[in-house]
């Protein structure tokens, strides 16, 4: 059931989680999947991609959390599963504010296992590293149009990023099966690959 959802906008999000419900009957697992890259020096970024970042990578997480949760609870039962990254635990050069996003969702959801655990609701967040998607393409991210010379070796690592595009690992085929492995799991719900 495709559904258009912004999620800068919490109302948006609660509606498109109010008809998955009324179409489903229920709603078991919520998925945070979205999210993009932005490179550059902190000092090179504008405000308004900073908070645009962050508007989706962390507070678009949020919204969906916050709405899926009234459903999860009525029955007792629920898996929410945050997708982050390994910058989350181990941010590379350039990507600090990416990096913070990432950080902020993995707090966010071991925390938040614990807050909803005696609900019967789990949380899982997955830490990936580099593998083959749109993620180094102009679509999914931002770098800062303002460069600052001093800077010159953080500019060279994200150009070495963003040529990774198409060679990364394949491991869409086993992304399902391992998050489906994490489906039971009642220990440390951190996961890195």
């Amino acid at each position: 059931m495709p559904l258009k959802v912004d999620l800068k906008n919490s109302a948006s999000i609660a509606q498109s989680m109010e008809l998955a419900y009324e179409h489903f009957g229920q709603i078991d697992v919520a998925v945070n999947n979205a999210g993009y890259g932005i490179g550059g020096a902190i000092e090179e970024l504008s405000e308004q991609d900073i908070l645009a970042s962050f508007e989706v990578n962390v507070f678009g997480s949020i919204y969906v959390i916050q709405s899926v949760l009234p459903y999860m609870r009525k029955k007792r039962y629920g898996h929410i599963i945050n997708i982050s990254s390994i910058a989350g635990l181990a941010p590379h050069t350039g990507w600090s504010i990416y990096a913070a996003t990432k950080s902020a969702l993995i707090g966010l959801s071991d925390a938040l296992a614990q807050d909803v655990k005696s609900m019967g609701i789990h949380v899982t967040v997955v830490a990936p590293g580099g593998f083959r998607t749109e993620f180094n393409t102009a679509e999914s991210l931002v770098v800062a149009d303002h460069k600052i010379a001093d800077y010159f070796s953080l500019h060279d690592e994200i150009k070495k990023f963003e040529a990774k595009h198409g060679k990364q690992l394949v491991i869409q085929k086993k992304l399902p099966k391992f998050l489906s492995s994490w489906w039971n799991r009642t220990t440390r719900q951190l996961a890195y690959f």
